[in-house]
């Protein structure tokens, strides 16, 4: 049974985001890609301003997922 945790992040170099950001309440469609994503990959949503907006999705591998459900 494999345990690997995988990390996908997404960033910009832009302004980065305001303090009460709600990725919910997104309306571009790259936010609501990265909001999708991270649910079909059953996974946990991190996000920072680091010089940027930073979007860092924790996420297991697809046979570690099905033997959670």
């Amino acid at each position: 049974m494999s345990q690997e945790n995988y990390e996908l992040i997404v960033k910009d170099n832009g302004p980065g985001l305001k303090e009460e950001f709600n990725i919910q309440e997104a309306k571009s469609s790259g936010l609501k890609l990265v909001e999708r994503l991270t649910k079909q990959l059953q996974g946990c949503l991190k996000i920072t301003n680091e010089s940027g907006a930073k979007f860092q999705i924790l996420f297991k591998d697809t046979k570690t997922r099905r033997e959670i459900i």
